[in-house]
C-alpha cells in the first residue's frame, strides 16, 4: 500500500497579484504605515509612521515565494533605506478580494527556511 502526502508546489505568482498595496503592519514598535510593491520575483517593503507619531521610516527589496495553496511569503533581502537599529521584517500571507493579509515574523533563516519568531500582523490592500 502506498500512501501520498500532496504538499502545495511552489510556483509563479499570478499576475493578478503583482501591484501596489498600502495599509499597515504590527511590530514590537508598534503600528506602521506600509506600502508593498509586489511582482512576480521581487517585492519592496516600505514603511513609515502614521502621522503625529515619530517612529522610524525605511525601505527594503524583498523576495517573492507563493505557492499553489495561495500562500505568499515576502523575504527582506537588501536594504535601501535603514534605519539605525532595524532588521528585516518577513511576511507571510494570502491575497484575498484584493487584501493581502496574514503574519509578521522577525529573525528568520532563509538557508533554513525558517520563519522565525511571529511578532505581529499585517493588512495591505491592492491600490495599482
Amino acid at each position: 500500500m502506498c500512501i501520498f502526502t500532496l504538499l502545495a508546489q511552489a510556483a509563479t505568482l499570478p499576475q493578478s497579484s503583482t501591484g501596489l498595496y498600502r495599509g499597515w503592519y504590527t511590530n514590537s514598535q508598534g503600528q506602521l504605515c506600509l506600502d508593498l510593491n509586489v511582482s512576480q520575483n521581487m517585492a519592496t517593503f516600505s514603511f513609515y509612521s502614521w502621522p503625529g507619531t515619530s517612529l522610524a521610516n525605511g525601505d527594503y527589496s524583498m523576495s517573492v515565494g507563493y505557492k499553489t495553496n495561495g500562500k505568499i511569503t515576502l523575504r527582506g533581502i537588501e536594504w535601501t533605506n535603514k534605519p539605525y537599529g532595524w532588521e528585516f521584517v518577513d511576511l507571510v500571507g494570502q491575497i484575498s478580494d484584493g487584501i493581502f493579509s496574514g503574519n509578521v515574523y522577525w529573525g528568520s533563516d532563509a538557508t533554513r527556511q525558517d520563519k522565525g519568531k511571529k511578532i505581529g500582523k499585517f493588512s495591505v490592500i491592492k491600490i495599482v
